[in-house]
This record gives structure tokens, C-alpha cells and sequence, in this order.
């Protein structure tokens, strides 16, 4: 009976070990739609960057319901892209950080339908343009640990709600993992 208590005990304080954040992120990945995930990957993987400096990563969408769900997918242009938001937690503060592609230009828009085989944004045809086929957010000043996740609205109903990406936003949609990355103390030469 002990052990058995002892194990108990042991899962309850794990499920009791998440962070503010990781609780927050938590909460907001509930109300991702059924079946639609968004995972994010750094540049390389890396997870260890520099004060100041920034962080490449790309976004991979799916859906379980094939031909339910579109996906606007045009950067620099519309609503959806400019509501692109990274959040990110040094454990006491979370900062909150818009990403997107660029200029914002009302009229233009594309979609594609999500699913099981991953969309990655950006959406790209030439791939040669390294800088071209990453997502980019700047990490702050201050070296330390911190998490990381992203909120997309470029998510739209294939039929039916009839929101038009060049004069609204999409479904609110949250990565499925917190990223957990460390941010080094910059010098002259690291930048």
C-alpha cells in the first residue's frame, strides 16, 4: 500500500510541476480546434541563442479531417498573417510578440487545404533563400531561461463560416509545445 501511495503521490506533483505558463499555453491549446495542429521547430533545432538576437523557426499545420479546414498561407499580405502572435516567459513576465511577415496589404490572400501531410509556413516554392523559409521573433535583452509558444489566426472553415482572410482574422490556433530555449549573454562577436 505504501508504494502504491508513494507512486500516487509522485504523478500528483507532476501534474502539479507545470509552470504559469505552461498552464496558460495549456488553457489556450484547449480551444484549438478538433483535429487541426500547429507545431513550431527552430532553425537546426537549436534551442540556445543570444541576448538580443533572433530565433528562426517554421510552422507545420495539420488536420486529422481531410478538407475541413483551410489555411491562408500567404505571408506579407493580409489579417491573418499580421495577427501571427509569439509568447514568451522568462518565468515571472511573459512578453507578447506580433511576427509577422511584413508589410500588411489588405487584398491579397491564399489558401490551401490542411491535411495529414504537415503545410509548413512559410509557404515556399523556392527553398534556396534560406532567410525566405523561416519565421522570425527577437529574444530579449536579458540572458536566462525562457518558454515559448505561438498563436496563429490564419486557420479557416473550408465551408460554411465564410470568413474572408483579406478582412478578418481566422480561428485562434496554438502550437502544441512549449519550447523551452536559453538565451546566452551576447559579446561583439556573437552578433
Amino acid at each position: 500500500m505504501g508504494a502504491a501511495f508513494s507512486v500516487l503521490l509522485s504523478l500528483a506533483l507532476a501534474g502539479c510541476s507545470k509552470t504559469q505558463f505552461e498552464r496558460e499555453h495549456d488553457a489556450a491549446a484547449k480551444d484549438n480546434p478538433w483535429g487541426v495542429e500547429l507545431h513550431i521547430k527552430p532553425d537546426g533545432d537549436t534551442r540556445q541563442f543570444y541576448a538580443g538576437g533572433t530565433m528562426r523557426f517554421q510552422e507545420f499545420y495539420t488536420a486529422k479531417s481531410a478538407r475541413m479546414w483551410q489555411l491562408e498561407v500567404l505571408d506579407e499580405a493580409n489579417q491573418a498573417d499580421v495577427a501571427n502572435v509569439a509568447y514568451l516567459s522568462d518565468g515571472n513576465t511573459t512578453f507578447k510578440q506580433p511576427y509577422a511577415g511584413g508589410k500588411f496589404d489588405c487584398c491579397k490572400w491564399r489558401c490551401v487545404t490542411l491535411n495529414t501531410e504537415p503545410v509548413r509556413l512559410p509557404y515556399r516554392f523556392d527553398t534556396t533563400d534560406r532567410d525566405a523559409i523561416f519565421r522570425t521573433i527577437v529574444l530579449p535583452e536579458h540572458p536566462g531561461r525562457y518558454q515559448l509558444y505561438v498563436q496563429t489566426h490564419r486557420l479557416l472553415m473550408r465551408k460554411g463560416d465564410g470568413l474572408d482572410p483579406t478582412t478578418h482574422t481566422g480561428y485562434p490556433l496554438t502550437s502544441s509545445e512549449v519550447l523551452n530555449i536559453e538565451v546566452l549573454p551576447s559579446t561583439a562577436a556573437s552578433r
